[in-house]
């Protein structure tokens, strides 16, 4: 029984990690597309990017509580 357990949990990870790197290169390639120049809609798009990849991966309370804070670009 321990074993199973052990082995369905090692497979639950697997499944993440693989989902997790799949969302990532798109993440990668969104960001790559994006505008290098300093500008703050380009700072604005990649933070709703790398927000939406948190999200995705399940992690919705972290992804809130970065959008929370106040945002300041020079």
């Amino acid at each position: 029984m321990e074993d199973q357990l052990e082995r369905h949990i090692i497979e639950q990870w697997e499944t993440f990690y693989q989902c997790a790197n799949e969302k990532a290169d798109r993440t990668l390639e969104l960001l790559k597309a994006l505008p290098t120049e300093t500008g703050e809609d380009n700072h604005v798009s990649a933070d709703d990017i790398l927000s939406d990849f948190v999200r995705r991966l399940g992690f919705t309370e972290i992804a809130e509580a970065y959008e929370s804070i106040g945002k300041w670009y020079a």
